[in-house]
């Protein structure tokens, strides 16, 4: 009795630890991301926190709340491939910088396409600029083609933005 129970517990201890790393490690990518632009530090958080909230008022279950959490704390990871140049530069972008802005979502669902625990997540990063009319970026999505979790991340992000000031 007392080998099954010690076992079971040094697993679960094991889990909590390995589930902790997990969402350190993912906050620190994230914060990282943010980090590099003043502008726009803690902006990965507040998406997260609004469209986790948005997951609740529609009563989605825990498991669909968390998945958003974690997409809206990832949607901007693409940007740690962008150059400072652009990324930060302060006038208004050419097209062409503004193509290689564009191109964030779908190099962060790159960047974390291959853990496959995010696989849930990952379709939130990517389409996350999709427009229902289907002029978003990156894939032309339209209406329903647009996962819902992208649809959240979306309305989260536009939110933080306006509140934030900087549309």
């Amino acid at each position: 009795f007392f080998v099954p129970l010690v076992t079971t517990r040094m697993a679960y201890h094991r889990y909590v630890e390995t589930r902790q790393l997990f969402e350190q490690t993912i906050t620190a990518l994230a914060n990282a991301v943010d980090a590099r632009d003043r502008y726009t530090r803690g902006h990965s958080n507040r998406v997260s926190h609004i469209a986790e909230a948005m997951g609740r008022v529609m009563k989605l279950d825990e498991s669909e709340i968390e998945k958003i959490t974690w997409a809206g704390l990832l949607h901007d990871v693409g940007k740690i491939g962008i150059a400072d140049a652009v990324l930060r530069k302060p006038e208004r972008l050419t097209e062409a910088e503004y193509a290689i802005i564009k191109g964030h979502p779908a190099l962060g669902a790159s960047i974390m396409g291959p853990i496959r625990q995010l696989k849930d997540i990952i379709p939130g990063m990517r389409h996350h600029h999709e427009a229902l009319d289907g002029t978003g970026y990156p894939d032309g999505l339209a209406g329903g083609e647009i996962p819902l979790i992208a649809r959240i991340i979306a309305v989260a992000d536009l939110g933080q933005h306006l509140v934030a000031g900087l549309l």
